[in-house]
Parts: structure tokens; sequence; C-alpha cells
């Protein structure tokens, strides 16, 4: 299957893949730890790099320039922000098996603080995050696009073996403050970091997305804290775990790979509730059957989410 391209003009989140002969007594995560990941949670906070040491006198934050270089102190040294990002390459969820069970885990979540519903990740959004990038123009965007084009000469060998399925099952946290879907660390979760890892490369050689170094730990989102930018009084400051302890060994079902696709964070998402997708490649049409979502995005549930 050839990319499908739905790149649009406008008017105006080298290493090879992981080395073998590792001990058989280190886990799945242990082996892959050396493999550099953008984290799969959007997360639209600080990207900073080394290589972006300013020279000259240091300014104070939020003084003068354009708000994406501020400047931050990090280790005696002064390093600027990274523009914050607004694309990302994502992976699809789109299983109404998963799909019930995230508002099954969600409904649990707002049953004990009704606060907490503003902290809910929209189920029709369902994906998982391979990078994030900033582009600011058509050519910059443009760049992106075909960048995503090149991942497919580069994965269809392995991507022709059969889809990589991805199983969730579990429910992990970030310091009680982002709820997730864990990923089973099977044999395909392998075939998802190589996957990733090369799809980084492609895009870092391309000079088109956001450095961070931070370890591969793919997961899918059900509710994070930081979806609240403005906290009344009383808020809580994170998500009890006991909210969702019955479902902390739950499967949640399977989801094959079927493509990459580049979305934007900023732009008016579709009739599904889903991103905006500006390029995309399909390694299997099949597998984006997404079957009947009454239950869970249409109409919208949890109950009272808004």
């Amino acid at each position: 299957m050839k990319p499908k391209n739905h790149l649009q003009e406008e008017s105006h989140e080298s290493d090879s893949a992981p080395k073998q002969g590792v001990e058989d007594t280190l886990t799945l995560s242990e082996k892959v730890q050396d493999i550099p990941f953008q984290t799969p949670e959007i997360d639209t906070g600080h990207f900073c790099s080394g290589k972006d040491v300013p020279k000259g006198k240091k300014r104070k934050l939020g003084q003068g320039g354009n708000k994406s270089l501020r400047e931050a102190a990090h280790n005696g040294k002064i390093l600027r922000k990274s523009p914050r990002p607004n694309y990302f390459v994502g992976i699809r969820v789109s299983d109404c098996e998963i799909h019930r069970a995230i508002v099954r885990i969600q409904e649990a979540i707002i049953a004990s603080d009704p606060n907490l519903y503003q902290t809910l990740i929209d189920v029709a959004s369902s994906h998982i995050t391979v990078l994030v990038m900033y582009i600011d123009s058509d050519i910059g965007l443009s760049i992106a696009s075909s960048a995503l084009d090149t991942c497919w000469d580069r994965l269809k060998e392995d991507t022709e073996k059969g889809p990589i399925q991805m199983t969730f099952s579990g429910i992990g946290s970030f310091s009680d403050r982002v709820v997730y879907a864990r990923l089973r660390e099977d044999e395909h979760y392998l075939r998802l970091l190589r996957l990733a890892k090369e799809v980084r490369q492609i895009f870092s050689s391309a000079n088109v997305c956001l450095p961070d170094e931070k370890p591969m730990h793919p997961h899918l989102t059900i509710a994070k804290m930081s979806k609240v930018h403005q906290k009344a009084g009383g808020f809580p400051r994170k998500i009890n775990p006991a909210a969702y302890q019955l479902f902390k060994n739950i499967h949640l079902g399977c989801q094959s790979v079927s493509g990459l696709q580049l979305l934007s964070m900023t732009k008016p998402k579709d009739k599904e509730r889903y991103y905006y997708c500006a390029n995309e490649i399909i390694f299997e049409e099949s597998c984006k059957e997404r079957g009947d979502h009454s239950h869970c995005c249409f109409p919208r549930r949890p109950l009272g989410y808004v």
C-alpha cells in the first residue's frame, strides 16, 4: 500500500535496531532502554537541547524575544526552550473494545471525584505518540510530510511480515498525575520500539522533530492532570489510584498498527473527534476497521464529560 497524502496548502507527543545477544535475564524494557524516544504522552512542556545553549549575555525568563526561545537555567547553563510542539506522528487506537474499557475506567475515576472529568482524554482521539515537532510554515509541513513518506520505504519490509499487534493490559500511572493503559511487553512490543526508533531517526535527519532523549515508554493515556489548566481551590492535586484499583489488571484489548499519521494538535478535529491528519502511510488497510462505537464514542461517553 502506497503512502496516502492528505497534505493541503494553507494561506497564511544512526543507531541500528536494538542489539542482539543481550542476556536472557533482562526484561524487554531493559533491553531497549538505550533507545532514545519521545515520550508518547503529548506533553507540550519543556523541550531543551544542549546544542541550543545561547551565547552572550543571559536574559531573564519572559523578557524580550520570541516566547518560544525563552531561556531556562539547567545545571549551571542557560538553555533555550524549544517551541511548543504543534504536530506529532501518531498511531491511531480505534478498536471499540479498547475504547469501551477506557470508558469504564474513566467512569470509575469521575465516580471517585466528579471534578476529575476535566482530566479525561476523549476516547475518540485515542492514540500512541511516536514523536512531536513544531511546524510554523507550509514548507516545514511539506518536509515533515515527506519524512513520513520516507518511513514507508524503511518500514515496509518489517510490516510485510504481518501487522504489529499492540496488546493493552493493565493500568499504570506517572506520579498519580497521568493514568494510562500499559502495553504488554512481547515480541510485537519490540517491533513497535524498532519502528518508533526508525521513524525518530528519519524525522531527526530532516530536522523537523523536537529534541528529546527520554527513554521510550509507549502507553495509551486515559486521564492526565495537565489537561486542567486552571485548578480551583480544593481541586485534587493527583488522581487517587483507589479510583481505578478494580481495573488495575484489566485486559483492554488488541490494536493492529495499520499505519502512521502526521497529526495536528491545534487544528480543529474531524467529525469523529480525531486529530486533523495532514498525511498518513498505511501498512494494512484491513487493520483500519473500527467496529461499533455507539457504546463508547458516539454518543460521547462517559456521561457528563464535556
